[in-house]
């Protein structure tokens, strides 16, 4: 990736959260349950997962 795709990626994401979206309770779970989906079963990340869960089934 290029300094100038990643600049472009940094102010995507800085009118992102400048939008105010991420405060949202229905985005915020929306999104930990993608996370939950693309984080694989692997031993270094179960207990990443399963803290998600924990968050997401609250």
């Amino acid at each position: 990736m290029e300094k100038k795709e990643i600049g472009l990626i940094l102010e995507n994401q800085r009118e992102y959260f400048l939008s105010g979206k991420t405060l949202e309770i229905s985005r915020r779970l929306e999104t930990l349950k993608k996370l939950r989906r693309v984080i694989p079963d692997y031993t270094p990340y179960n207990r990443l997962k399963e803290g998600i869960i924990k968050l997401v089934m609250r």
